[in-house]
């Protein structure tokens, strides 16, 4: 252990650089001043008169105001109203192009003129020693906005990453696994509204087992329905231990048909989607995801304690819609482009002059760049991300390809890598992207455009803290032998926990002691019975005290 104190802070490797820093800052006169609304007035790139000067109720009625009001529209082309709103034809070329309206924000930026006005209207005006070769003032940007070190051409300049300047947001938000009909207007999962929803977003469970290399799928609540696995080379479905109502290992028994679901509708749609793949779909997704272990490790472990985290990794298997969206759809009209299919031409063929109803088509053409949006990210342990699917919309085929940061291989088996190109995303799209998500419910997933803040969902722990406690683990388990005393296995005992075992043909599973079994030698031993089945590990029941038999 550790313990900062004087004596090895002296002794610390770093202090000599940053004793070098701090003599440094001692040494310059630093003044500190922030750039108050810098990107909204990059949205119109010269500084322009928003009216004529001028009184508005009762007009000219001295000679000052009219003097002023003459100064300023003397010069053509140096009034708003000489070549904005008012004027039918775009300016596509010349000094005034380049105010046009410019809502995607990329490329360097120079300082050529920097002045200080105080509060008694003093001028200062700011140089640098040294110049750029272009004249422009010498800048030192911080890391993020400093220009490659390879790139000559803009060095001394200030890197602005690509940013959408009109007010928008990236919608990335839960959709409910439960609706109820009784509600007016809810007849289909709703978007959560909130960070912290309403409803669970979990639609089932799947706990990947490497040891009998399955996938099994329980319900949100944490009970077993059945697994997927490989035998002979094939994808085979088997029922859940101890169920005789489906001896047959048929799906539909367990939960229903692709139009009658008699479980979750999402989770059946799953279900079915794995069931018409093949066996090396199942080992691609199955590496996939012992892959993705590397790249999980929440802060928060710590509090999930539950059975499934103790043996395993389960994944929820939930929905989420993904969209761009701007504030009140308000963008600003281009008047450079002269085309007649342009938003604003077309605006004014079709004699469109109410400001408010050109918002749909007057946005530059900014409505159809494809923004890609990377969800997951390997490089943070608390991104839970393992794979998702993104929903076509239709019920025959609702997905085709199962999308995994981690996975391996051709992806010939519908699980690959996605690219920078697999999610892209409109602003203003009319219908969202839904997806459907495996993620490891202790991290967040988190949705990255480049252009808007990082996007981070989370499902709260008191939604899936008991379906992760109520999963029971079983192992098949063959051949064991029964003496004539009853089964006894070698099993450790585990606090809060109990074991069972579970017969092919048992309708209930028989308990098992822990510790049971030791090194002494038992008499009468014979007949023995040679058993296959399943091992058990579930929460242990709780007594209720205080109750009548």
């Amino acid at each position: 252990e550790i313990v900062l104190n004087q004596k090895n802070a002296q002794t610390d490797p770093a202090d000599a650089s940053l004793d070098a820093i701090k003599q440094y800052y001692l040494q310059q006169n630093i003044l500190s001043q922030a750039l108050s609304g810098f990107s909204t007035e990059q949205t119109l790139q010269t500084y322009i008169p928003a009216i004529t000067v001028q009184d508005l109720i009762k007009g000219g009625r001295d000679s000052i105001t009219m003097a002023i009001n003459n100064a300023a529209g003397a010069t053509s082309g140096d009034n708003w109203y000489d070549f904005g709103f008012n004027n039918v034809a775009p300016i596509g070329t010349g000094p005034l192009a380049q105010g046009n309206f410019g809502p995607l924000r990329s490329g360097f930026m120079e300082v050529e003129y920097l002045e200080i006005v105080d509060v008694f209207g003093q001028r200062m005006q700011l140089l640098t020693d040294t110049h750029t070769s272009d004249g422009s003032l010498q800048v030192i940007p911080c890391m993020n906005f400093a220009p490659q070190s390879t790139d000559t051409i803009n060095t001394g300049k200030i890197y602005l990453p690509p940013r959408i300047l009109a007010p928008s947001r990236l919608w990335f938000r839960w959709l409910s696994a439960d609706f109820t009909p009784d509600v007016p207007g809810i007849d289909s999962d709703f978007v959560e509204t909130n960070t912290h929803p309403a409803t669970s977003p979990v639609c089932g469970w799947i706990l990947p087992n490497h040891l009998d290399n399955n996938l099994f799928f329980y319900d949100s609540t944490g009970l077993p329905i059945g697994s997927f696995g490989i035998e002979h080379n094939q994808l085979v479905y088997r029922t859940r231990p101890g169920n005789l109502n489906n001896q047959q290992d048929d799906l539909s028994i367990d939960i229903g048909t692709p139009k009658a679901p008699i479980v979750n509708p999402n989770l059946a749609q799953f279900m079915w989607y794995v069931k018409g793949q093949n066996a090396g779909f199942l080992q691609d997704w199955m590496q996939a995801i012992l892959n993705s272990d590397t790249f999980i490790n929440p802060a928060n472990y710590a509090q999930n304690n539950g059975l499934a985290v103790l043996v395993g990794r389960p994944l929820a298997l939930t929905r989420a819609v993904l969209n761009m969206e701007t504030s009140g759809n308000v963008l600003p009209l281009s008047q450079a482009d002269t085309d007649a299919d342009a938003p604003y031409p077309s605006d004014i063929n079709n004699n469109n002059y109410i400001y408010k109803n050109r918002m749909a088509t007057s946005g530059a053409k900014l409505e159809n760049v494809q923004f890609p949006v990377r969800l997951g990210d390997l490089a943070n342990l608390d991104d839970g991300l393992v794979g998702y699917l993104i929903e076509s919309g239709s019920s025959d085929t609702p997905y085709t390809t199962l999308y995994a940061p981690a996975a391996s291989g051709s992806g010939k088996n519908n699980v690959v890598q996605p690219t920078s190109t697999t999610v892209q995303l409109t602003l203003n799209a009319t219908t969202p992207i839904t997806l459907t998500l495996l993620v490891d419910p202790r991290a967040g997933v988190h949705a990255t455009t480049g252009v808007l803040p990082v996007a981070n969902l989370q499902i709260p722990m008191d939604q899936y803290g008991q379906a992760m406690r109520s999963m029971a683990m079983t192992f098949f388990t063959h051949p064991m032998l029964q003496g004539a005393q009853g089964l006894v296995v070698p099993l450790p005992q585990e606090s809060g926990l109990a074991w069972n075992w579970i017969f092919p043909d048992a309708e209930y599973p028989i308990s098992l002691q822990a510790n049971a079994a030791n090194q002494n030698a038992n008499w009468g031993f014979t007949p023995q019975t040679v058993l296959e089945g399943w091992l058990q590990l579930s929460e242990a029941p709780t007594s209720t005290s205080g109750t009548k038999n």
